[in-house]
């Protein structure tokens, strides 16, 4: 039920069935690629990050797809608008992407499999709180 109000949300978002499938179909190139990821990192199989993995996925192909609908509608032929909004997002995206990783990665004392919403909960509170304190908490 949760994905068809989530496709049925991007619908009404791009108003084209055609757009919405384009920016769906990088879910499954992206678990493909986090799944070969994983298995040459020798690391295990974490649900939550591959649930946040298709969120930062299908946001960046909504930033890709409504820019180059965006050009189009200024006239730009469909090849040159692909090029160009890479080219233009392609910054933004990078950044959003490593801090999402970077937040992620902060609680690594956990294994990927004792990740659970209380423990990933109290680790982003406690990274965030006061960051001066915890540096150099020994040192004064």
């Amino acid at each position: 039920m949760t994905i068809f109000l989530f496709i049925a949300v991007l619908i009404l978002l791009f108003k084209t069935f055609k757009s919405t499938i384009i920016a769906l179909s990088v879910i499954p190139l992206g678990m493909v690629g986090a799944l070969i990821a994983l298995w040459i990192t020798g690391n295990s199989l974490s649900f939550v990050s591959l649930i946040a993995l298709a969120g930062i996925e299908v946001k960046t192909s909504i930033l890709l797809v409504d820019f180059t609908n965006q050009l189009r509608k200024e006239g730009i032929d469909l090849n040159t608008a692909i090029q160009k909004s890479g080219e233009t997002r392609f910054l933004p995206i990078v950044l959003t992407s490593i801090t999402a990783w970077r937040i992620n990665s902060n609680c690594s004392q956990y294994q990927s499999t004792d990740i659970t919403f209380s423990n990933r909960a109290y680790c982003r509170s406690n990274q965030f709180q006061n960051p001066i304190q915890d540096r150099y908490s020994g040192a004064i």
